[in-house]
C-alpha cells in the first residue's frame, strides 16, 4: 500500500521572502510573520490526520515542519532533496538587483529558458529532485496522508513533474502562498491535484 493523499506545504515567511529576494539553498529562518502563519495552517493541516511528515532539511522548512509535528506527534523526517531550487549567484539578491546587474539572463530565464546560466539548477532538474524524492516517500508510506513540507519554487515544478505535465504549462501553477499546500490523490488514473494554493480560512469545495 501506498501513501493516499499527499499534502505539498510550502514553509512560513521569512524576511527574504518579505523582501523579495532569491533564497535557494541559502538557510533562512521564519521571521514573526512566517512563525504565526504555520501556527495557523498546522491545526488545518493535523486535520488530514497525517501519518508520515517528511521535510527539507532548510530551517525554514523544519521549523514549519515542527508546528505540526507538535500537533500530531510525529517526528518529521528530513531530506536534502526537498530543497528549493539552487539560484546560484543570484542567491541573497533581490529581482530588482538581479535585473540591475545580468538583465539578459534574468530576461531569459523568466521567458522561460531553462539553461540555469545564473551557476544553479535548471527548473527541470529541481523539480525532478523534488518530485523523485516525493514518489519514494509515497511508495514507502502505508496507506493516509503523507505531509511534505518544502519551498514554493521547487514544489510547483514537482507538482508538474509529478502530473507529468510539460515544463512548458508549469508557469501556469501560481507559486503557492507562503504556509498554503496543495493535495493530491491517488486515484484510478494515477496522481490526481485535487487543491492547490490552499490556506487558514480557504474554502475547499
Amino acid at each position: 500500500m501506498t501513501a493516499q493523499t499527499v499534502i505539498l506545504w510550502r514553509h512560513g515567511q521569512t524576511t527574504f521572502n518579505n523582501t523579495g529576494k532569491f533564497q535557494g539553498h541559502i538557510d533562512t529562518e521564519l521571521d514573526d510573520s512566517g512563525r504565526a502563519q504555520v501556527r495557523r495552517s498546522a491545526p488545518v493541516i493535523a486535520s488530514a490526520r497525517p501519518v508520515r511528515i517528511v521535510t527539507s532539511d532548510l530551517r525554514r522548512a523544519t521549523q514549519t515542519a515542527a508546528a505540526l509535528a507538535e500537533l500530531v506527534h510525529i517526528e518529521p523526517e528530513s531530506d536534502s532533496r526537498l530543497r528549493e531550487t539552487a539560484y546560484g549567484k543570484w542567491e541573497g539578491l533581490t529581482r530588482a538587483e538581479v535585473q540591475q546587474r545580468w538583465p539578459d539572463e534574468l530576461t531569459s530565464w523568466t521567458g522561460g529558458n531553462d539553461d540555469p546560466t545564473h551557476g544553479g539548477e535548471s527548473r527541470r532538474s529541481s523539480a525532478t529532485r523534488v518530485a523523485d524524492a516525493i514518489k519514494e516517500y509515497i511508495a514507502s508510506t502505508a496507506g493516509g496522508t503523507l505531509v511534505v513540507v518544502g519551498h514554493g519554487g521547487s514544489l510547483r515544478g514537482a507538482v508538474g513533474q509529478l502530473l507529468e505535465l510539460p515544463l512548458s504549462s508549469w508557469d501556469r501553477f501560481a507559486v503557492p502562498q507562503n504556509s498554503y499546500w496543495a493535495v493530491l490523490e491517488q486515484r484510478r488514473q494515477g496522481l490526481t491535484l485535487t487543491q492547490f494554493n490552499l490556506g487558514p480560512g480557504v474554502v475547499a469545495d
